[in-house]
């Protein structure tokens, strides 16, 4: 692909060596690199009407998109190949209907900073090339294909690049000996550095790389409480700003901290939010590498929000490794709009029950929020994985309306899913209702092999609430600075029968998306995990329903279809109030309740004399109960063939029935 490139002056080159400066992710019509001429003394020549664009596509593609344009991987680089192709990965285009070619190359060379002289001593070898520098691509070109009228004058990039002969063309549409200089970020892609980002609103201090998060929904603004609006820039900027977004730059900087982060700063007069990124970004250094300090990458983010947009991104790169992080910030429309589809999630791998509910709904939008994803596990080779996984998930027409959505694999998504190599895999889940509107749910699928690629769920146990680093191990040497940690409760997958043990500390692998398991370096400390089951609650007895009982969790809801039979004998875990009432705990491990006046009845006074019936026509017993008498009854009255309401009440058995008249309390 491609990319026109925003133009700065050579001057302004010159500066981009000593400060740093913030770069956005711009349109292809907008700036991503910055091409000049090959010196800083060349004046910049006027504009004209004709014009001409030089572009190039010299970096690696995956960062180009994610907006860093320009970074070469030193690995496998060959820095006489490179200059060989140079040609080839630069373009021209003419905004006068001319069709320009760049038809040679000339000097083609690497330079520690942009310079128009050619002179050996300014070129470097392969081996002056360093990760976490800039240095510039310095080349001579020749294009041909421009008018053939020698009246005409044209600049290059908006006058930023010279032309030699003041921008006349020759009679054949040729113009020679154009210098360009383009700088380039050199990284090695065998490094481990991974950046994050962290939230301080959200009390989260390692977002998941790619998670979308909430947006405040209200702010401060001249110290009145207002509704964060898409549509009102101030309001938007002062919801990144509440949110605290911190970056964490990973590096292998000798003297710095692991971990350390910088709070991102933000600047109101445009929509190019970040205004001071990392201010110290071009002092890291590694040990080995020493590149020097008027040669540092300064665009390490790239961000930008359109006006009216529900959704704000922000890009990480690590200046060595050319690992990124992204984080989304979301001002959905649609976050509250219960018109959409709700999809709800179950115990996922017979070990996890989430804080012990059995159906969990997801947040409902066309921008599902994915601050907790569910994990699916499925067995190695299952060929039926897809509908193993689509088991443990149901979809309702709204949170309105109960009716059932089909969910089939044609609603399941899984990124390189194979089913016969243990990992990690994202996956998404979309449900669209009847009236066209879709929710998506983003989770991960985790196939488990035997002994060493099982995987299992844990949480992140930390000490004081801490954060945990997880540490990447090589040739027994531990090392913690890949800038990756996970927040203490965070759900976390491992392989746990694949554990080492370095200096007396036993390490966990940690299961990476996408990755084989001996692919992935991450390791996580064993006795900071905890089994992803909760503890089981003491039986403090046994009670006998006397009334059909719905089961509820601990919002009231039901749980299913299931309905507890009448006289059944049921272990409980002890009480819990819910809206007022009293119910009883039935799951030692599950947030699962029915209503305690099923089991303990409610006392009602008699208004009238009342027989005891078995049924409607007959009597239980020739017992008669008094007017003013205290009764026990279980649940709702009950409707007999005659039509009329019944309570049942205490001594009431499977063989004994025993009822009295709704009409007589």
């Amino acid at each position: 692909m491609k990319k026109n490139l925003r133009i700065v002056s050579a001057a302004a080159a010159a500066l981009l060596a000593v400060a740093p400066v913030a770069v956005s992710v711009v349109s292809t019509a907008d700036a991503a690199d910055d091409i000049t001429t090959g010196g800083a003394t060349k004046p910049q020549q006027e504009h004209r009407d004709h014009n001409i664009d030089f572009a190039s596509n010299l970096g690696n593609q995956d960062l180009d998109k994610a907006g860093f344009s320009s970074f070469v991987d030193l690995n496998n680089f060959n820095l006489s190949n490179f200059l060989k192709d140079v040609g080839s990965k630069i373009s021209v285009s003419a905004n006068d209907g001319s069709k320009p070619e760049i038809v040679a190359t000339d000097e083609a060379q690497i330079t520690k900073k942009a310079t128009d002289d050619t002179n050996a001593q300014f070129q470097l070898k392969q081996s002056d090339l360093h990760a976490g520098s800039t240095y510039y691509l310095q080349v001579a070109v020749t294009v041909r294909g421009l008018s053939k009228d020698t009246n005409i004058k044209y600049t290059a990039n908006n006058g930023a690049v010279y032309l030699p002969n003041n921008g006349q063309p020759s009679s054949q549409g040729t113009i020679r000996n154009i210098y360009l200089a383009i700088p380039l970020h050199f990284y090695n892609s065998t490094l481990h550095d991974q950046p994050s980002f962290g939230s301080t609103y959200l009390k989260n201090n390692a977002l998941a790389n790619g998670q979308t998060i909430e947006a405040p929904k209200t702010v401060k603004i001249n110290n009145k409480d207002t509704k964060v609006s898409v549509n009102d820039s101030a309001t938007v900027l002062a919801a990144i700003e509440k949110l605290g977004l911190s970056s964490n730059r990973s590096s292998y900087a000798t003297g710095i901290q692991a971990g350390k982060t910088n709070v991102l700063k933000y600047d109101a007069s445009n929509t190019d939010f970040v205004k001071d990124w990392a201010n110290y970004s071009n002092t890291i250094y590694t040990p080995v590498d020493k590149p020097d300090k008027d040669r540092p990458v300064t665009n390490s983010f790239s961000s930008r929000w359109t006006p009216g947009s529900d959704t704000y991104t922000l890009k990480r790169v690590n200046i060595f490794s050319g690992k990124f992080a992204t984080v989304t910030v979301a001002f959905n429309k649609n976050s509250e709009d219960l018109s959409f589809p709700l999809i709800q999630y179950r115990t996922l791998t017979g070990e996890l029950n989430n804080e012990g509910k059995d159906w969990f709904s997801v947040k409902q939008a066309n921008n599902t929020f994915n601050t907790a994803m569910p994990v699916a596990t499925v067995k190695l080779g299952d060929s039926n994985w897809a509908e193993t996984v689509l088991n443990h998930f149901r979809a309702l027409q709204s949170s309105n309306n109960n009716d059932k959505l089909r969910l089939t694999t044609d609603n399941l998504h899984v990124d390189n899913m194979n089913v016969n190599q243990s990992g990690l895999y994202n996956a998404t889940l979309k449900a669209t209702n009847s009236n066209g509107k879709t929710t998506t749910l983003n989770f991960q699928v985790a196939v488990s092999g035997d002994k060493k690629d099982e995987l299992a769920n844990y949480f992140v146990s930390a000490e004081n609430g801490q954060v945990v680093n997880l540490v990447s191990i090589v040739n027994g040497t531990v090392s913690n600075q890949n800038g990756v940690v996970a927040n203490n409760g965070q759900q976390i997958v491992v392989y746990p029968n694949d554990t080492t043990t370095v200096n007396g500390v036993e390490y966990t692998r940690v299961a990476s998306v996408g990755k084989t398991r001996e692919a992935s370096n991450l390791w996580i400390p064993t006795k900071n995990l905890k089994a992803a089951v909760e503890k089981k609650l003491e039986k403090t007895g046994t009670v006998k329903v006397m009334h059909n009982s719905y089961v509820y969790n601990e919002k009231h809801e039901r749980v299913g279809s299931r309905v507890i039979a009448t006289y059944s004998n049921v272990d409980v875990y002890g009480t819990k109030e819910i809206n007022g009432k009293k119910f009883y705990r039935i799951s030692a491990d599950k947030e699962e309740y029915i209503d305690a006046a099923n089991v303990d009845g409610t006392k009602r006074t008699l208004k009238h004399n009342a027989y005891i019936y078995a049924t409607s026509k007959k009597r239980a017993n020739k017992k008669v109960l008094k007017k003013g008498t205290t009764v026990t009854t279980y649940g709702s009255a009950v409707k007999f063939r005659n039509g009329k309401a019944y309570y049942r009440i205490e001594g009431c058995t499977a063989s004994n029935k025993m009822y009295v008249k709704k009409a007589n309390f």
